[in-house]
């Protein structure tokens, strides 16, 4: 077992938000579509001895960091019917996140468990920023939901991982249906700035 210490910080906000009745729509009777900017800052550290752990997989990588993430946030909340009546809270059915982090310790950017192709890269290589990260989220009912996840590297202008995902079926329910699909790029080596 290892032990960290750590603190973050979440900023949100501005919301910009409209709201779409649609009475006697099929699917809800109102839709409300939020766009906000959130900025996170972590800072984590580690009492152990970094270069001695093993590394089976990206998260053997966790040491100390500081870094400050940016990015903005679209959703679109529905007020569903259920049997008839509009339903007292909203469900999220869309969640658009894009984000990208800046590193204050330039080596914590080569294993930020967060980005795939963070993980396992060179010891050596020095990241300041991550790729842009696209996470979109899409559950139309609480049987069903996808997922799509894209992460861009400006500096040398290469998707360095995709995935997407569908699941179909309830936790409760014994069938269920899960597809997956991935791809993944290795950054050139090097510094990047």
């Amino acid at each position: 077992s290892r032990r960290f210490y750590g603190t973050s910080v979440q900023l949100m906000g501005p919301k910009f938000d409209r709201i779409f009745e649609t009475p006697g729509g099929f699917y809800a009777a109102r839709y409300k579509h939020l766009i906000e900017p959130e900025a996170v800052w972590n800072y984590r550290k580690s009492d152990e001895n970094f270069d001695l752990v093993n590394r089976f997989d990206r998260y053997d990588r966790s040491g100390q960091s500081n870094q400050i993430s940016f990015g903005l946030v679209n959703r679109v909340l529905a007020k569903r019917y259920r049997d008839g009546i509009e339903e007292s809270s909203a469900t999220d059915v869309i969640t658009w996140r894009i984000q990208q982090t800046w590193y204050f310790d330039p080596k914590s950017g080569s294993y930020d468990s967060r980005y795939v192709s963070s993980s396992f890269e060179d010891d050596e290589m020095e990241i300041t920023k991550s790729p842009i990260r696209s996470d979109f989220r899409f559950t139309p009912d609480q049987s069903v939901n996808g997922d799509w996840t894209m992460d861009w590297d400006p500096e040398q202008r290469l998707f360095t991982s995709i995935r997407t995902g569908v699941r179909v079926g309830d936790r409760l329910s014994n069938r269920r249906f899960n597809f997956n699909w991935s791809r993944r790029a290795r950054r050139i080596g090097g510094k990047d700035s």
